[in-house]
């Protein structure tokens, strides 16, 4: 089982663009991200203990609630 994820940072504003469980993943998603939004990516992997998964799937709950608001 693993027991790490790859969170890609942006560098400037320090937010989080991606979390993913495998390393080519994240490497290819920081490229695109850096290719579409401009700016520098960081890749850190992370233990699953430091992850607090309430707080990401409530701001993934208000995404989505969000964009079906603007609909």
């Amino acid at each position: 089982m693993k027991t790490k994820v790859f969170v890609i940072t942006d560098t400037t504003s320090g937010k989080i663009s991606g979390v993913y469980s495998s390393f080519e993943v994240a490497l290819k998603m920081s490229k695109a991200f850096q290719g579409v939004r401009g700016g520098s990516h960081t890749i850190q992997p992370t233990d699953f203990d430091f992850i607090d998964w309430e707080i990401i799937a409530e701001h993934i709950e208000k995404k989505v609630l969000d964009r079906v608001g603007s609909s």
